[in-house]
């Protein structure tokens, strides 16, 4: 249920204006790049990167995520389909290489659970971006979430077929540095008034931004900037211990 509601649950998520933001602070400048986007889920910042006219291969590990994507990409007219690719799998197994920006938006190191992990995906991302390229990632701020941990929130959320209510808790557990998210849904079906309901959860771990930026200096990656996610009233401030989005703008060494 949580994969078929997933766009409805982040339809208020502004992923074209992030595409725009990033690649404003990645300084490179017009079309026809070669991106890679690493957690692609289904594929709303990958279609928002070749709207813009650059080529994108988009990294999934979850199959349910590349289906949806896949899905979405089918109905797309030809001439932008074709500048996106989906894999399946790890950015540590992707062949490819040579990218001239890569992005990994939505909290996709917060899924790395452990330092091993983070540090291997890191490495991943510097060995296939050419030398000097950018790579911009958000994510959890963990000393933010220690300070003023997740809190409980209810949505509604309105599609053409569906009412879809949304309520996410939070438990923090600060000596393991991680986050659990519990989604509660309900989809009441506008015709006739059916509903269904299911749950999901989310496990993230929430990395003090010194350990990012220490695992991103020994996988190859100069780190130039941390700054608030989507920040438009302050956008050339560096992130504080209060920001609870951050976001790494790094570059791979030459």
């Amino acid at each position: 249920m949580f994969y078929r509601y997933y766009d409805a649950i982040f339809a208020g998520k502004d992923y074209r204006g992030e595409i725009q933001r990033a690649l404003q602070r990645s300084g490179l400048r017009g079309g026809g790049l070669r991106i890679l986007e690493i957690g692609s889920g289904t594929g709303n910042h990958t279609v928002a990167c070749a709207l813009l006219g650059h080529e994108v291969v988009g990294v999934e590990s979850d199959p349910r995520m590349v289906a949806v994507a896949e899905h979405k990409q089918d109905a797309l007219p030809p001439e932008l389909a074709r500048r996106i690719r989906y894999f399946r799998g790890r950015v540590e197994d992707l062949p490819d290489e040579g990218f001239q920006l890569a992005l990994a938006l939505f909290n996709v190191v917060n899924y790395l659970g452990t330092l091993a992990e983070l540090q291997s995906f890191l490495a991943a991302v510097a060995r296939r971006l050419r030398p000097g390229a950018p790579f911009l990632f958000d994510a959890w701020n963990g000393v933010a979430a220690l300070l003023d941990p997740p809190r409980e929130k209810h949505t509604a959320v309105e599609t053409a077929t569906h009412t879809v209510r949304v309520g996410v808790t939070g438990r923090l557990e600060p000596m393991a540095l991680r986050a659990t998210l519990h989604y509660s849904l309900e989809a009441t079906e506008k015709a006739t008034g059916q509903t269904e309901t299911g749950t999901y959860e989310l496990a993230q771990t929430v990395w003090p931004a010194k350990v990012i930026a220490d695992a991103a200096g020994g996988a190859g990656l100069d780190v130039l900037d941390v700054h608030p996610l989507n920040d438009s009233d302050a956008p050339e401030r560096a992130a504080t211990e209060r920001d609870w989005k951050i976001c790494f703008v790094c570059r791979r060494r030459s």
